[in-house]
């Protein structure tokens, strides 16, 4: 399913079930409470184009976030043999990458330097 859609979609779809009215017991305490098909009615009706409408925005600002903000690899480069990876990078305020578990405060060059370091 990941081929077929994209996240556009699916992050719509989302947004559409979590404002559509979903259940049909729902409908069925709102008839019975307020004794009226009209009421009934009109919730669906409300929640229905309420869902279809936050759909509609969401797919959009999707799109449109995801036009500038596409990721291309334009080149990928070899590892050097003898070297471990993930490694530290030269530079001040240098880091492990963000992804390999907690990421202590960088904003000083004394709290960067951790102690130990396993790649």
């Amino acid at each position: 399913m990941a081929t077929h859609w994209s996240l556009a979609t699916a992050l719509a779809l989302l947004a559409w079930y979590v404002v559509a009215p979903q259940c049909a017991s729902t409908l069925g305490v709102v008839r019975r409470e307020t004794n009226s098909w009209k009421w009934t009615a009109f919730l669906f009706g409300y929640m229905l184009a309420l869902a279809y409408l936050a759909a509609f925005v969401i797919y959009h600002m999707a799109v449109c976030w995801m036009m500038p903000h596409r990721i291309q690899i334009e080149k990928q480069l070899g590892t050097d043999p003898g070297v471990s990876y993930p490694r530290f990078v030269d530079g001040a305020m240098r880091c492990p990458p963000e992804d390999v578990g907690t990421q202590q405060d960088c904003h000083t060059p004394t709290t960067c330097l951790f102690p130990q370091y396993i790649g």
